[in-house]
């Protein structure tokens, strides 16, 4: 399966998947992002914009800018673990 076509699965495995944060049925708190850091930026960004406060940046899914846009929209960030 490719990436482009996981992006566009309901389900996986029979697991319900959601294509944004946004679409969620509940609020979450903590999300793991592992996504290389110019898409983590947006990432941390939309799980802000979600009312998600806790992100575990991935090693290799960090960087100044990454940390820098957490700082800024106000989620606590765990890196480098």
């Amino acid at each position: 399966m490719s990436i482009r076509s996981i992006h566009t699965q309901k389900t996986i495995n029979g697991v319900q998947c959601y294509s944004d944060f946004a679409a969620l049925p509940e609020l979450i708190q903590n999300v793991l992002v592992v996504l290389p850091p110019s898409q983590a930026v947006t990432a941390v960004r939309k799980a802000a914009n979600a009312g998600i406060h806790n992100v575990w940046l991935q090693q290799g899914s960090e960087s100044p800018e990454v940390l820098k846009t957490c700082r800024d929209v106000g989620v606590d960030a765990i890196s480098g673990e």
